[in-house]
């Protein structure tokens, strides 16, 4: 009985380990599918619309790609028990960096 519930726990170890690796391929496709919109819009549009469009989906597949990244790379880190309890969550970092880049680039109004 200890046997088949090594070789259960085995094989449910390397169902979730594949699922990871399934997880990341999805963000990396999605990140791939953005640098396409990207390369579209820079190539078949000349507005300066389609720049900023090209440009958003440019940034958007970076952001996407890190983040995939990042949750992979916890999400392995867990399944091998190596996490650390004080990991930051990309969630909360990416939230800090926006809030720090809204004050940054809010007007500054001065008074006369």
């Amino acid at each position: 009985m200890t046997e088949d519930t090594t070789r259960r726990d085995e094989l449910a170890r390397e169902r979730t380990v594949l699922a990871n690796e399934r997880t990341l391929l999805s963000y990396i496709r999605t990140a791939l599918g953005l640098v396409a919109l990207s390369v579209f819009a820079f190539k078949f549009a000349d507005q300066e619309s389609a720049i900023v469009i090209a440009l958003v989906a440019l940034l958007g597949a970076l952001l996407v790609f890190c983040i995939g990244l990042y949750s992979f790379r916890q999400s392995s880190a867990r399944i091998d028990g190596t996490i650390h309890e004080h990991a930051h969550s990309v969630w909360s970092t990416l939230a800090a960096f926006a809030f720090i880049k809204q004050k940054d680039t809010s007007p500054h109004h001065e008074h006369e």
